[in-house]
């Protein structure tokens, strides 16, 4: 019966090394996203700066207050 226990701890301990493994890729791509986001915006700044028609209405993305982004910093490796 212990044995049997032992080897669910384990099991359960393994699936908690998978998921953090898979937080931590997860954090990774959005890093890699914001990154690209960044980029784009200083290109369509640059873009703007160029071109010399700032009387043109121009949608605006800001993602800096996204919930996933606060969420995963909870999410610490012991």
């Amino acid at each position: 019966m212990a044995d049997a226990e032992i080897a669910r701890f384990h099991d359960i301990l393994r699936q908690i090394d998978e998921l953090e493994e898979d937080f931590d890729k997860i954090r990774h791509i959005r890093d890699i996203v914001r990154a690209y986001r960044q980029r784009v915006e200083e290109m369509e700044r640059e873009v703007e700066r160029s071109s010399g028609s700032s009387g043109r209405h121009r949608h605006h993305h800001h993602h800096h207050g996204e919930s996933a982004g606060t969420s995963s910093r909870r999410h610490h490796r012991h």
